[in-house]
């Protein structure tokens, strides 16, 4: 079975690759969008962080999901019997300034699959990674957030994402694709970007440690509450879904989370303390997000009723990981 990862070299795809190839029946593909730099550079800018995608498949293959011709090509040739797409901006404040890169990407390149997948293999699984942001700002007394609530985007991002959803859900209607959409929360895990506000304190505080950094932590809103999960836990969901029986999830949407809120807050403090120095925090304005939904939390109920998913990592096993990766990259 011929397994497709887009956007494979994001913090995700590495991931997602290695998940997979615990099961002998998978051929894995991976897809770039510059073939030639993906073993050397992770999307983050730093070199040999978290898991290399050379490390789980040698079938990479150079595509940009925006170019509708070239993913036609792709698939015709291919001939996947699942494509996990994953290729997309993923970073909200990016989609917020270049709004129009942002739905060519995301909701283009989602078309472009789907119109692949609907042309040239219809009988091929399809899953979706959307966002846990499509749901906007929701109530205190509407949480735990689950997926009968409406989908309210509250920012440019999670509007793409909720588009992207659409169009997936045009193709299950016009062309029977065979399509899950997994919406999972924040996740963290060693090799995420800087941009992340969990590996953006875990790297200060490792510079600061090793002397690179004076001992003063910027730092944005510190009172909001989100729901973080372990992107080991999230993969694992994302292999379940494909793994699972389709009539229980053809057309459906899946909350991936960990089911528990924690203030940023709190995060900064067990890494503070996972680190061992002392630092004075300070607030950077430039930190600082409009219209920040104050708390979120999700309910994975759904996903473990229908294919037993639920996380297993807990936040400060992923917190002490990723402050350990970033040590161990600052020390070599």
């Amino acid at each position: 079975m011929r397994v497709l990862v887009t956007g494979a070299c994001g913090f995700v795809g590495p991931y997602l690759l290695r998940e997979l190839g615990g099961n002998s029946q998978f051929e894995l593909f991976a897809s770039v969008i510059n073939a030639a730099s993906h073993s050397e550079v992770h999307p983050s800018g730093s070199q040999n962080r978290g898991v290399r995608l050379s490390e789980v498949t040698s079938n990479i293959i150079e595509l940009d999901v925006t170019d509708a011709k070239l993913v036609g090509e792709c698939f015709s040739e291919l001939k996947p019997d699942v494509v996990c797409h994953l290729a997309g901006m993923a970073f909200a404040p990016d989609a917020a300034v270049n709004f129009g890169r942002a739905v060519s990407v995301n909701v283009g390149g989602t078309f472009n699959v789907c119109q692949a997948l609907a042309d040239h293999r219809p009988n091929a699984k399809l899953l979706y990674v959307s966002s846990g942001e499509v749901y906007g700002a929701i109530s205190i007394d509407q949480l735990p957030i689950e997926e009968s609530l409406p989908a309210l985007p509250t920012n440019p991002y999670s509007l793409t994402k909720l588009q992207s959803e659409e169009v997936v859900r045009f193709f299950q209607r016009r062309s029977k694709v065979r399509a899950v959409i997994a919406r999972p929360f924040n996740h963290i895990g060693p090799g995420q970007s800087e941009k992340f506000v969990v590996s953006n304190f875990a790297a200060q505080l490792a510079r600061i440690n090793l002397g690179l950094q004076e001992p003063v932590i910027q730092v944005g809103n510190l009172k909001a509450k989100r729901d973080f999960t372990d992107v080991r836990d999230i993969v694992a969901g994302y292999s379940a879904l494909i793994a699972g029986n389709e009539h229980s999830w053809v057309g459906a949407e899946f909350n991936l989370c960990s089911g528990k809120a924690i203030a940023i807050e709190d995060i900064l403090n067990k890494l503070i303390e996972i680190s061992g120095v002392e630092v004075r925090v300070e607030k950077d304005p430039a930190r600082m997000r409009p219209a920040e939904v104050p708390e979120v939390r999700g309910s994975y109920e759904k996903a473990k009723a229908t294919f037993g998913w639920q996380p297993k990592y807990s936040i400060e096993e992923s917190l002490k990981d990723v402050y350990r990766e970033w040590s161990e990259y600052f020390h070599s």
